[in-house]
């Protein structure tokens, strides 16, 4: 008799595993298709380039050069009414960011941080 309880009790564990692991696909499988349905791609606002997640974006502002001389150059019109940036402004920008960014520890758009 004991071993009947014995291999009772063996059977509902493995029940309960094999739900537990059910539920669990289901719910991996509810979540990416909601994250696949809510999707949507993102575009740099200064060089029009679309990515698919916030961090590749924010990657991107952190390490693309092209798309930070396109940022200061659209900051400097703003602020200068339109006037075009000549080569020798952006020299002059471009100098007093890199003093302020000295430290390695923080690197911007023109360190060598991989």
């Amino acid at each position: 008799m004991e071993n009947n309880e014995i291999s009772s009790n063996t059977v509902e564990v493995g029940d309960s595993e094999a739900k537990e692991k059910k539920r669990k696909q289901m719910s991996k499988e509810y979540n990416r298709e909601w994250y696949h349905k809510h999707k949507k791609d993102i575009k740099c606002q200064w060089c029009s380039k679309t990515y698919a997640c916030k961090s590749s974006l924010t990657r991107h502002h952190n390490r693309s050069t092209k798309c930070f001389v396109a940022k200061i150059k659209q900051e400097w019109e703003e602020t200068n009414g339109n006037t075009p940036m000549t080569l020798s402004d952006l020299k002059n920008v471009m100098d007093t960011w890199m003093r302020t960014f000295k430290d390695e520890s923080q690197p911007g758009p023109l360190s060598d941080a991989k």
